[in-house]
């Protein structure tokens, strides 16, 4: 297993030749439970297009202000549009800051971040910081890849992308959110990831879905994870869960979200990690911030259910997504936006 070191969490030099599907993408989400008042910021640089492309949100008490980013890729530095991702003490503190302008409320399908632009205005202070480990995935894709799981193929494209370097952290989130002019306070959690490498998910489009369950305690001391896909009804996913004594993973895991899995058909999650620290999680939807992704691959969409979570007397905070693929007539209302 390859180390991460500090440099990691500063943006990655391009391959030459470059790969087509070779990206870095970063993903932050905070939520204060108390408020319900949180930020999302999901991040694609993909250099074969010259471009990255994010989708941003600012939420509070049941307002949602998003845009969609399309722009050039900044040299070294975490930049979309008018906010900065900064990494202060690496693994320990990052920043966000900065100010972008949206449209407020829903786009078509309830999805959000669907247009470039908007005239709301949102002025982002935030800092994350943790003292737990980050989480690298390379030990549980290791695990996946020889279990044989990862290697069952959908079209002739693999189950799993596990050729990534993928790592991921939760903890404590502080600073505001000032949206349309008015300032709010969060004292929240926060859960985060950052992957390079290829990336193909598109093998998983026409026969199942994907989860992805990234959950931090409130007391910030424990993460986990359980992600991966369902193809023709198997599960192919890992499990991580991270504590302050270390990290560990299985392939042993499972994902269900009640009463259906689909767009914004689902109210709870249920989710098992087996191995060695085993855990029962019952998740509650508090809302569904959706965002279209057909970087990842035709008609992809990635429903984040911001969520709260129980689980043997331990609560939280976590994004209990579904991804999935979007229907023709549906998919074709989205490509109408993108021309």
């Amino acid at each position: 297993m390859t180390a991460l070191t500090d440099q990691d969490e500063f943006p990655h030099q391009t391959p030459s030749p470059v790969p087509e599907r070779w990206q870095e993408n970063f993903f932050v989400v905070a939520w204060d439970k108390a408020k319900r008042t949180g930020f999302l910021i999901h991040c694609k640089r993909w250099p074969a297009t010259g471009q990255l492309v994010s989708r941003i949100a600012a939420c509070a008490q049941g307002k949602v202000v998003s845009r969609k980013v399309t722009q050039s890729i900044p040299e070294g530095r975490f930049i979309v549009d008018g906010l900065e991702l900064v990494p202060v003490t690496p693994y320990k503190e990052l920043s966000l800051k900065g100010s972008f302008s949206g449209v407020e409320g829903f786009g078509p399908l309830g999805f959000i971040a669907w247009q470039e632009g908007g005239e709301t205005d949102v002025k982002v202070d935030l800092s994350f910081t943790s003292d737990l480990p980050p989480v690298n995935f390379a030990e549980a894709f290791d695990k996946l890849v020889q279990s044989g799981t990862a290697n069952s193929t959908n079209g002739n494209k693999p189950a799993f992308e596990h050729t990534q370097v993928h790592y991921e952290q939760g903890g404590k989130c502080h600073g505001s959110l000032t949206i349309g002019g008015e300032q709010y306070g969060i004292q929240g959690l926060f859960v985060r990831d950052h992957t390079w490498g290829i990336r193909d998910e598109s093998g998983m489009s026409a026969a199942g879905h994907g989860f992805w369950t990234a959950s931090v305690s409130d007391d910030a001391d424990l993460f986990f994870n359980a992600t991966g896909m369902v193809l023709n009804g198997v599960t192919h996913g890992v499990g991580v869960v991270a504590d302050r004594t270390g990290c560990y993973s299985t392939t042993d895991v499972e994902v269900d979200f009640l009463p259906a899995g689909g767009l914004e058909a689902f109210e709870r999650t249920r989710i098992r990690i087996g191995g060695k620290q085993p855990l029962e999680v019952a998740g509650t939807t508090l809302i569904h911030l959706i965002k279209y992704l057909p970087g990842s691959g035709p008609g992809r969409f990635d429903d984040n259910a911001i969520s709260t979570f129980d689980c043997d007397g331990i609560s939280g905070f976590g994004v209990h997504e579904f991804a999935g693929t979007l229907a023709p007539e549906q998919r074709a209302v989205f490509e109408a936006l993108e021309e």
